[in-house]
Formats: C-alpha cells, structure tokens, sequence
C-alpha cells in the first residue's frame, strides 16, 4: 500500500493536552470579555446617572428663571432681590427643603456636590456638578466671553449665564447646557 492510501495514525477520539488547554484559555478569554463588558456597562451607568443630576439641574434653572424677579418667588433665597448671593441659594437647593436633597453622586455613592470646575488632574470631582459663570466680553473682544466658577459670594440680583456641567470619571466636564437665571 502507497503511502498515500494509508489509514491514519491511530487516535481513540478524546482530546489532547494541547486541545483541553486551548479550549480552557478559550473559555478564559469569554469569561474575561463578559466581565470587562459588564464593568463598562456599570461606568456607563454611572456616567448616565451623572448627566441625567445635570439635565435636572438645568431643567430647575430653566423652569425658575423667568418668574425669579417677581416679587412672590419661592424660594426668596434664589430670587433676584438686592443683596442676593448665590451660597444661600446654593444651600437651599440641596438642603433637605430643595428640590435635589435626593440627588447622589452615582461615583461616590454620596449627596451631590456643586464644584466650580471640572478638570485637571483631581479625580475626586467624578460625579460632581460644575457651575460656571459665564461673562461676555466687550464686542470685538478676541473672545466674546469668559468663564469662571460660580462662587457662594457671586451677586444673583441680576441674570446671569450659568454653565453647567457634570465631572465624568476622568475628571473632565460633560457639558449639560447653559441657561440665562
């Protein structure tokens, strides 16, 4: 008989060594992909959380700006009078009688902070909310505005353009939207 004709070597059917241990680092590679999949999920859970604290806040200021300078508007603490600052309002707002006293940070599994700014090498800003005020510039100024955190001293007598964002777990700013307040 040729060579080419010859039955095959003989193999009683069961795997080899070298077979079990590249289907066990098959199995491997599956188990580690669905749990790194599943770790990206919960990040992504959070993240969502965070600008959905964001797109809360925004909507407060959106609802609340127009009625802010009359003379009945509740809270007193956020309404445009003379002398107001921003830290009493600021207070309220997250205080057990506001309106996000039940807001988390979806990082920290603590209450919602405000920050002035997001950014930097800081990762302890994950999952906070980021107030700016943003002051336009004289027109034909290089740039038309500039932008600094909003402080509990600020004035907010008058409108003022706020900037909100929300601090992603890298610690740079998801922005959620401006509104006039």
């Amino acid at each position: 008989m040729d060579q080419a004709h010859a039955p095959p070597s003989g193999s009683d059917g069961k795997p080899l060594l070298w077979d079990a241990l590249f289907l066990a680092l098959l199995v491997t590679c599956l188990v580690g992909s669905a749990y790194v999949g599943v770790l990206a999920y919960r990040e992504g859970v959070k993240t969502e959380t965070t600008k959905r604290n964001g797109e809360a806040w925004l909507e407060w200021f959106t609802e609340h700006a127009a009625r802010r300078a009359e003379p009945d508007f509740a809270p007193e603490v956020c309404a445009a009078k003379p002398g107001a600052t921003w830290g009493p309002c600021q207070e309220w707002l997250l205080g057990s009688e506001g309106p996000f006293h039940t807001q988390r940070n979806a990082y920290a599994d603590e209450p919602t902070r405000i920050t002035g700014t997001c950014g930097g090498a800081d990762r302890t800003v994950a999952g906070l909310v980021a107030l700016e005020r943003v002051t336009p510039l004289p027109p034909g100024a290089a740039i038309p505005f500039t932008v600094g955190p909003l402080t509990p001293q600020e004035a907010i007598e008058q409108k003022l353009t706020i900037r909100i964002s929300v601090c992603n777990t890298d610690a740079s700013a998801i922005r959620v939207g401006e509104v006039e307040f």
